[in-house]
């Protein structure tokens, strides 16, 4: 399962990418490991490894995070995601995801567009709105497997600056981990080739981690939101295309 030389050197490749843009951005890992692992090795095997490595490597941002977050927005999103997650997984039991993805592929390019112009919400951000993204965010990671669009929109349309809006995504999404390692490891999915193999290609990602985060220190509130918004806008189109594919 491990692979052969190549395998690794592509899989290696594939962990300094996603860590150079988890720690930039403060996400974006999963949208380039689970395709690739699963190319790679299996999607029974990407998950674990993904989640796994991304959970171990970002904590110490994660807990820094912690002390520059909103939690005002943060702990209700993680909490109402939790809550409608497993809705979503019945969703996708029960009904055609390839149309659903489609469809929300197609609304966070049109959102990720409009944001791109230039807009930007001025109003009041209420409980409520955030309870119901972050419902929304755990409805479709659930449903599809893409919950980060809602989260990831809903701070890049506010008036909060780039270092608050990464803190705020590493904490939902360290969060977040704590429901997503559990199920995995109640599935009995952290195998010993799982293991084995997160130990082999976690120091890449860890390495790449510590980049992206120095080119972060370094970027503007600009490049940020414009680095965010092309990730957010190739989620939104690998999601069009998976569907339709």
């Amino acid at each position: 399962m491990i692979g052969d030389t190549t395998t690794l050197a592509l899989a290696l490749g594939a962990m300094a990418l996603a860590g150079l843009v988890r720690g930039f951005s403060g996400f974006g890992a999963a949208m380039i490991l689970v395709p690739s692992l699963s190319v790679l090795f299996a999607p029974v095997v990407a998950v674990p490894v993904m989640s796994l490595t991304d959970s171990v490597c970002t904590l110490p941002i994660v807990i820094d995070s912690f002390r520059r977050c909103d939690w005002r927005q943060v702990l209700p999103l993680a909490l109402s995601s939790a809550v409608t997650l497993p809705i979503g997984v019945q969703v996708l039991v029960r009904l055609d995801a390839a149309v659903l993805t489609v469809a929300i592929g197609i609304l966070v390019l049109a959102i990720t567009a409009l944001m791109a112009a230039g807009w930007r919400y001025r109003g009041h951000v209420g409980l409520a709105t955030t309870l119901a993204t972050g419902a929304v965010a755990g409805f479709l990671g659930g449903a599809i497997g893409i919950a980060g669009p809602p989260v990831i929109l809903f701070w890049l349309a506010g008036q909060a600056d780039a270092v608050r809006v990464r803190a705020n995504l590493f904490a939902y999404f360290g969060c977040s981990s704590v429901t997503s390692l559990s199920t995995l490891a109640f599935t009995g999915l952290f195998t010993g080739d799982v293991l084995w193999l997160t130990l082999l290609l976690a120091p890449a990602f860890a390495v790449a981690l510590l980049v992206g985060g120095r080119l972060f220190g370094r970027a503007g509130e600009r490049v940020f939101r414009f680095v965010a918004l092309g990730i957010v806008g190739l989620i939104g189109l690998g999601a069009v295309v998976s569907g339709l594919a």
